[in-house]
């Protein structure tokens, strides 16, 4: 006699329609939203585009934000990617990450602070009066972006690249890891460069590990441990 088996359970997952929660909000409304998840995406791209603050706090997730006007925006993610664009706020964007990526593209503030342990952090055309990006882990590439203060960007390991980025000073630091400097306009810098183990190049110019200037009116510092520091400026 053939043994007969039962199947006592009949195990399915459910579809992303069923797991995905819908919000519907009256364009004309202007409301502050606080978003929270364990494990799931916040996505707000089809929303009014005024709003008040918004605040996520998500588990594992990515986050997604576009075209929204706003006076804050605050984001604690611990597992997932931040992709934030087209925003404009009166105030502050604070993003702080355990792991994941950080992308900015056509944000404006009035400070940006942006923070992951493991993670590459990209900003494409940026402003803000103060300007803060750090990572333990991953690169860190900043263009197109205009601060009113300072600019300052820090990385235990990773390569870090600016691009036609203006700043009152700038303030660039990796334990390991290069960093690459490239203005295609006219700056008036004053350099502090040093790296313990590496090469510094100005305008293709060999300076040795150490390269110090004392005129100019915007500060250019970059501090390296292990890595080169190359900069390519217009002159």
């Amino acid at each position: 006699t053939k043994p007969v088996f039962f199947n006592w359970f009949n195990f399915k997952f459910a579809s992303y329609e069923i797991m995905t929660v819908t919000i519907e909000v009256p364009s004309s409304w202007i409301l502050s939203y606080n978003f929270s998840s364990d494990t799931g995406d916040i996505i707000y791209t089809e929303g009014p585009s005024d709003a008040n603050s918004i605040a996520i706090d998500t588990s594992t997730g990515k986050v997604q934000i576009d075209q929204v006007n706003m006076t804050s925006l605050n984001i604690h993610l611990e597992t997932g990617n931040a992709i934030l664009s087209n925003l404009e706020l009166s105030g502050n964007l604070q993003n702080n990450s355990s792991t994941g990526s950080i992308s900015l593209n056509h944000v404006d503030a009035q400070t940006i602070v942006l923070d992951t342990e493991t993670g590459r952090i990209t900003v494409d055309y940026a402003t803000a009066s103060v300007f803060t990006a750090g990572t333990s882990t991953g690169r860190i590439q900043i263009s197109h972006t205009d601060v009113i203060g300072a600019l300052t960007a820090t990385t235990s390991t990773g390569h870090m690249v600016l691009t036609d980025s203006t700043a009152s000073s700038f303030d660039l630091a990796t334990d390991t890891g290069g960093v690459e400097f490239n203005q295609s306009t006219p700056m008036d810098l004053r350099y502090d460069l040093s790296t313990s183990t590496g090469d510094i190049t100005v305008n293709g110019n060999d300076q040795g590990n150490k390269h110090q200037t004392s005129t100019g009116t915007i500060l250019l510092k970059i501090t390296t441990s292990t890595g080169d520091i190359t900069i390519s400026v217009q002159v």
